[in-house]
């Protein structure tokens, strides 16, 4: 695995809580901290444009959405609070 990285909760929604991680040295001291509070997740941070989709419906009636791209922090990842979504033309 290559730096930087995402370290994220397994239960988090979208990129909530989401930190991006730049050394070994970073995430160690994170999964020894108090803020390694549940299940988390590495993954590499691959730079680039970040796309999505969304799910609506019912349970049974399920319709999936176009792959919608998102606005990126500085950090080169989504944040839901401030997320701009463009829809496919």
């Amino acid at each position: 695995m290559n730096f930087p990285v995402i370290v994220k909760d397994t239960l988090g929604a979208g990129s909530i809580g989401v930190e991006v991680m730049n050394s070994y040295e970073e995430v160690e001291s994170f999964l020894n901290s108090n803020r390694n509070n549940s299940d988390i997740m590495v993954e590499e941070l691959i730079q680039g444009e970040q796309f999505g989709t969304e799910i609506h419906g019912v349970e049974g009636r399920y319709s999936v959405l176009p792959p919608i791209a998102f606005s990126v922090t500085k950090e080169g990842i989504t944040d839901p609070l401030s997320s701009v979504k463009f829809g496919p033309e």
